[in-house]
């Protein structure tokens, strides 16, 4: 899960949106698997072609990097997030420029944050960003929660360098397919 428990850090500043990188996962081989709070599975990276809504892993294959549309964010194209902003972002919330009904914050005025409203609630005022329904809280210090209105965080799948064996006590049987299988246990 990729909440705002994790130590992202600022890479760069693209058209349309931000690079974050993550690092000290369990080495991981191929290619990452990434979820996005709506459903929405990231694309690959493709070298020369960074597009947003993209996961793939850094170089020692330790950490991963992503791509954050500034419309989902809230960043504006020439504003620089913090690291408790990124969190924040990967809480469920949206940042955006005060009094402007939802415009992308740009470094400049005072910047507020709501939650991003996924259904769960009633809203009291929402507005569309891209494709982004927003619910209107105002808060004007980072926030440090998880949003409640139904956000579900980001999830990280992928294959294990070293694989490992977990002997987990159970009753009756479960079927593997010969070669990988993936299990999650709650």
């Amino acid at each position: 899960m990729l909440d705002g428990g994790l130590g992202y850090v600022f890479g760069s500043s693209q058209t349309g949106f931000k690079v974050i990188s993550l690092s000290g996962f369990v080495k991981g081989k191929g290619l990452p698997i990434t979820i996005k709070y709506d459903g929405k599975i990231l694309n690959p990276w493709a070298p020369g072609n960074p597009i947003p809504d993209q996961c793939w892993f850094t170089g020692g294959f330790d950490g991963i990097y992503l791509t954050i549309p500034n419309t989902d964010s809230g960043w504006g194209e020439n504003y620089t997030p913090t690291a408790d902003e990124i969190k924040a972002y990967f809480n469920g919330w949206v940042m955006y420029k005060d009094s402007t009904n939802g415009a992308l914050y740009d470094g400049t005025g005072t910047k507020v944050w709501a939650k991003r409203y996924c259904g769960v609630g009633t809203p009291a005022a929402t507005w569309v960003t891209g494709t982004v329904a927003v619910y209107l809280s105002g808060v004007p210090t980072c926030p440090i929660t998880m949003n409640d209105m139904g956000y579900t965080p980001y999830q990280l799948h992928y294959q294990l360098a070293t694989p490992t064996t977990e002997v987990v006590p159970h009753e009756g049987e479960l079927v593997l397919h010969e070669g990988a299988n993936q299990i999650e246990v709650f």
